[in-house]
């Protein structure tokens, strides 16, 4: 099942604002290739709906405007109030949901270790990274794990920046990138995409890391990586760009490997646009 949430968070990336049938069949065969088993895919109404089944059970997800709670979500789980639901997915293993509220992170935090107690969870762990808390709390046999990220994105920008593509677009955009995914333990836990809008310029497109592998270089790694490949493969390429639309979280974390803030830029989407930093790296050739 771990391939599904891979494929499946990337089809939220590139796909989830569109709502064609051609679009459907397409991301259908996606997953399909990657799982092994049956999908099936609705696109309508601002919402991504994903159902299939594979050896290991049945999952689905759900995405954009009409996402919510699944009717069987744990109800000694505590889900933070006031809060708008933006993706929830269901899977053998458990269930997962993906949140944003304006209350500030600590009110969130205390609220989560408060509650989760009163349900008869007893906290095994957390970690601070400024930015992004993590709470993991335990009850019999059952593991609760929370992330709590501080920005300023809202649901309609979160949601913006899920429908980044079409599903014809991704598809002519996948043979001009160079994609690299982290595994551990059979797991993938974090890939980064990359490509070239001219040729003297790489741009990181996507860089993403399991939040439960938050803290671990797995991101440094694949920055690394990243320019190693560049540099090797692309000789011609003189600048490395990449684009936040979360600096106050991430920003800093590109700064310690070298890039600088060049300014605010806009990402472009079909369901809206989102404020971003655009930052850079300059390539120093021997």
């Amino acid at each position: 099942m771990t391939r599904f949430l891979c494929v499946a968070f990337c089809m939220l990336l590139v796909v989830a604002g569109c709502g064609g049938a051609a679009d459907e069949k397409a991301i259908e065969k996606k997953i399909e290739a990657e799982t092994g088993g049956k999908a099936d895919v609705d696109l309508s109404e601002g919402t991504m709906k994903v159902k299939g089944e594979t050896d290991e059970g049945t999952y689905s997800m759900t995405a954009g405007e009409k996402a919510g709670i699944p009717d069987d979500f744990p109800a000694d789980v505590f889900v933070y109030k006031p809060s708008v639901i933006v993706m929830s997915m269901t899977v053998p293993e458990g269930h997962s949901i993906n949140l944003t509220t304006k209350d500030d992170q600590a009110k969130v935090i205390d609220a989560y270790k408060s509650e989760m107690k009163q349900k008869g969870w007893s906290q095994e762990g957390s970690m601070n990274m400024g930015d992004h808390m993590m709470l993991v709390f335990k009850k019999d046999e059952r593991m609760a794990n929370v992330s709590v990220f501080s920005h300023e994105l809202d649901a309609g920008a979160v949601r913006a920046g899920a429908g980044a593509f079409s599903a014809e677009e991704f598809g002519s955009l996948i043979g001009a990138l160079d994609s690299f995914v982290v595994v551990e333990g059979g797991a993938r836990v974090g890939f980064c995409t990359i490509r070239y809008p001219d040729p003297a310029t790489a741009e990181i497109l996507y860089v993403y890391v399991d939040l439960a592998c938050l803290g671990r270089g797995i991101g440094s790694r694949l920055m690394r990586h990243a320019e190693h490949w560049i540099g090797e493969r692309h000789p011609e390429v003189t600048s490395i760009v990449l684009d936040t639309a979360v600096p106050e979280y991430n920003q800093k974390f590109y700064e310690k490997l070298g890039y600088a803030e060049v300014g605010p830029t806009v990402c472009r989407y079909p369901a809206g646009d989102v404020a971003a930093v655009r930052l850079v790296k300059h390539v120093a050739k021997e």
